[in-house]
C-alpha cells in the first residue's frame, strides 16, 4: 500500500507484538493433544486471513459501504456456524434458550459483531491499515489488566513483560520515528 508502506521498523514491532501476546498466555500454550495443536494452527490461520482480508479490503474495497462488509461477512460466517452447529450440535431449536442465553446472543450480534464490524470496516477506510490490525495486540493487555482489576487475577511475571513487548512492539508499528516526516518533506521539495 503505497500511503503505509510495511517497513522493516513495522515487522520488527509486529514480530515483538506476536512474541509479547505469546507470553502473556505462555502458561496457556501447551499442546496436550493433536486437537488442541490443530486449534492453534486454526487460530493462526484465521488471524492471518483476516490480515490479509483487511489489506485487500484497504486496497480494493474502499468504495465498499462498510455496513455491507460486515452484512456479507456475517451472513457468510453464520450460515456457516449453522451448519456446523447442527452437524455437531444437533436443532437449535430443540435447545432450551433462557432469557440470559437470548439476551447475550442478542448483545453479541448487535454489539459484538454488527456494530464492531461496521466500525472496523469504517477505521480501514479512514486509518492506515497497519494501525487497524494492531488493534488485535492491544487487546491482549487490555484483557490482562482488566482480568486483574475486575476478576482479582494474578499478574505473572509473564504477563508483565508480556505486555510490555506489546506496548513496544505497537509503538513500533503506530509511532512515526522522529525526523521522518521532515526528510520525506525536503526530498519532495
Amino acid at each position: 500500500i503505497d500511503d503505509d508502506p510495511f517497513t522493516l521498523r513495522r515487522f520488527g514491532g509486529a514480530a515483538l507484538g506476536i512474541v509479547g501476546v505469546g507470553l502473556i498466555f505462555s502458561d496457556q500454550l501447551s499442546a496436550d493433544s493433536m486437537l488442541a495443536f490443530w486449534g492453534s494452527v486454526g487460530f493462526l490461520l484465521g488471524s492471518a486471513s483476516q490480515a490479509l482480508a483487511q489489506v485487500i479490503i484497504k486496497v480494493r474495497g474502499r468504495h465498499i459501504d462498510p455496513l455491507v462488509i460486515a452484512i456479507g461477512q456475517m451472513a457468510t460466517g453464520g450460515v456457516l456456524l449453522l451448519v456446523i452447529g447442527i452437524s455437531s450440535e444437533g436443532n437449535p431449536l430443540r435447545v432450551e434458550w433462557t432469557p440470559v442465553a437470548l439476551m447475550s446472543l442478542h448483545y453479541l450480534s448487535v454489539f459484538g459483531s454488527a456494530i464492531a464490524f461496521s466500525l472496523l470496516y469504517w477505521l480501514l477506510r479512514h486509518v492506515k491499515v497497519t494501525t487497524v490490525t494492531s488493534i488485535a495486540l492491544a487487546q491482549s493487555v487490555v484483557a490482562v489488566f482488566a482480568g486483574w482489576v475486575a476478576l482479582g487475577e494474578v499478574l505473572r511475571w509473564t504477563a508483565l513483560a508480556g505486555s510490555a513487548a506489546v506496548l513496544a512492539g505497537l509503538g513500533l508499528i503506530i509511532v512515526k520515528p522522529k525526523g521522518v516526516g521532515e526528510i520525506e518533506e525536503r526530498s519532495t521539495a
